[in-house]
């Protein structure tokens, strides 16, 4: 009892101290993106922003695409509240991303030593395939966050904590419904004692989610009718028909445009990029993938893996059922997930093992 006193400021200090640093390294990565990819330093609106941003000053009244981006919309809208609510905006997302930045730290320092924790967190601020999007007045730098505090409560708090964000989280993009089946899946597998009852309600819940979206999703989504048609024209990248690939084989077709919009998103280079982003892209893509490997194979036995497999497996489905987007974002719903495994990955394989 006499230590606890001298130990909680040492403690907090500590935590202060990652926190103030973690700040640093935000506001380093975006000064990189800015000479890296010469973003301009106000908030970026891209062309879906202005379908936000409309949903925000007709809120609550919304068009029924918009419903599916209801947590997005309302973020905007609480940001319109204040003067110059884009700049609000971008101050939201550099706290989303910092604090994902904590998790990050906290879930790979747990699982290898407070250098991976450092390593982990330095790849998701300073990373230009990353950082860049905290920038933009869009759904990727919320969603990336919630992926990656979607890990932390999975690991850290599975309760009715992971379930409550999960089914929030999933309100900012469509997609995010991926978030809280896993949540369901995770919890269901950890908390039920009977394996046979535990699989019986996993299978259910994503049987019924897939039902609801294959069902609702037409009515709600103007690309989702589309998704037959970029499938038999052999579309990989939407709006992008020139990369297109010939559906003449049937089935094999089909499975060779699936693995080809995952790959699209997994090499994350683009033809129309810089010479200079895609020698990036390459060396750096070809390291994470590597010790990506690594680590997983070092966490196979812990629950880290089994989460990172979890939250990354569903979002792959949806880009080989749907397609691939030319900036490469789509990929990030689940490769952020997978920064732990890298920063693992750079450790001694002992080091791991013994804690």
């Amino acid at each position: 009892m006499a230590a606890l006193p001298q130990f909680a400021p040492d403690l907090l200090m500590a935590i202060w101290k990652r926190c103030i640093l973690l700040g640093f390294l935000l506001i380093l990565g975006q000064l990189l993106v800015t000479w890296a990819i010469e973003l301009p330093s106000a908030p970026v609106l891209a062309p879906d922003s202005g379908f936000y941003l409309d949903g925000a000053e007709r809120f609550p009244r919304l068009l029924n695409k918009q419903w599916l981006y209801f947590g997005m919309i309302t973020y905007l809208r609480v940001c319109s509240w204040w003067a110059q609510f884009p700049w609000v905006a971008l101050i939201g997302n550099a706290l989303a991303v910092w604090a994902a930045a904590l998790a990050l730290w906290h879930i790979a320092a747990r699982y290898a030593g407070p250098r991976a924790g450092w390593i982990a967190a330095a790849i998701w601020l300073l990373n230009p395939l990353t950082a860049q999007w905290t920038r933009y007045v869009l759904t990727e730098p919320l969603f990336f966050a919630a992926t990656i505090g979607w890990l932390w409560l999975a690991l850290f708090r599975p309760c009715w904590v992971l379930l409550g964000f999960s089914a929030a989280a999933s309100t900012l993009r469509p997609n995010g419904f991926t978030l809280f089946a896993a949540a369901l899946t995770w919890y269901f597998g950890i908390n039920l004692k009977t394996r046979r009852q535990a699989l019986l309600l996993m299978v259910s819940a994503w049987l019924a989610l897939i039902a609801s979206g294959a069902l609702l999703s037409p009515l709600l989504i103007s690309l989702a009718p589309k998704a037959p048609q970029m499938l038999a024209s052999g579309i990989a990248i939407h709006s992008h028909p020139e990369i297109a690939l010939p559906m003449d084989h049937g089935f094999l077709s089909v499975l060779r445009l699936f693995f080809t919009r995952l790959g699209w998103e997994l090499g994350q280079w683009r033809p129309w990029y810089s010479i200079r982003l895609n020698v990036f892209i390459a060396f750096f893509m070809t390291f994470f993938y590597s010790l990506a490997l690594r680590g997983a194979w070092l966490t196979r036995s812990t629950r880290l893996f089994w989460a990172v497999l979890l939250i990354s497996l569903p979002s792959m489905v949806v880009i080989m059922a749907t397609w691939a987007i030319h900036e490469g974002r789509f990929g990030w719903w689940f490769l952020v997930a997978w920064i732990p495994w890298v920063a693992i990955g750079t450790q001694r394989s002992n080091a791991v093992l013994l804690r």
